[in-house]
């Protein structure tokens, strides 16, 4: 690819500079990964639910990855996870990315559609300490 072409002056649309037209230059800002993060105090016990509220944008749900920072002991507490109204994930004990590798792609693949107006509820159950959770949604 041409240098000089890359570096023109930024007119009309991104990706106009390499050559895209107008409609691929829209896919491909559509079918753009996102990440949507949040994080949770967990205390011992039962928690109340959690609710996240996705961007208007989103519309397939790639997957959920979980990270509980500053915990030397972690337990896995139970995960219910309910995407409008729907049981997805019942009574898991899991985690996807440790301390080590925060900046991992890993995430527990889902692959839902969304409608661009959806709730996500997070239920944690079996919580052994007080802790924090860490929960990012993949989707595009």
């Amino acid at each position: 690819m041409n240098i000089d072409k890359i570096f023109r002056a930024a007119n009309g649309y991104p990706g106009n500079q390499v050559g895209m037209s107008l409609d691929q230059a829209r896919e491909m800002t559509i079918l753009q990964k996102k990440i949507f993060g949040q994080r949770f105090n967990l205390v011992t016990g039962t928690n109340p639910e959690n609710i996240l509220n996705l961007p208007k944008d989103g519309r397939m749900l790639r997957g959920i990855s979980l990270y509980y920072p500053y915990s030397s002991t972690i337990d896995n507490p139970e995960l219910n996870l309910k995407i409008n109204n729907s049981l997805f994930i019942v009574n898991v004990g899991f985690r996807t990315i440790d301390i080590d590798s925060l900046m991992s792609s890993q995430y527990y693949e889902l692959n839902l559609p969304l409608s661009g107006n959806d709730e996500i509820v997070l239920d944690f159950n079996q919580v052994l300490s007080n802790s924090k959770v860490q929960i990012q949604i993949h989707y595009i």
